[in-house]
């Protein structure tokens, strides 16, 4: 914990792991990968939707989707 004024502030940041995300999107995607510097993502296409899984996450990823 750190101390601010008054507030004592706690970061503890739980890790995600296998975090399932579906977007919808007009173009022919190519591929998707974590920003920054992560992996590429494997795609799966169903019903009109592309979903992809991030494997680890903590505070924040970004998916870039290349097409």
């Amino acid at each position: 914990p750190i101390t601010r004024g008054r507030v004592t502030v706690i970061e503890d940041l739980p890790t995600l792991r296998d975090v399932p995300v579906g977007v919808r999107l007009p173009e022919k995607v190519r591929r998707a990968r974590l920003v920054p510097g992560g992996p590429e993502l494997a795609l799966r296409r169903r019903d009109g939707v592309l979903r992809v899984v991030v494997p680890e996450l903590t505070l924040h990823r970004a998916v870039t989707f290349e097409y």
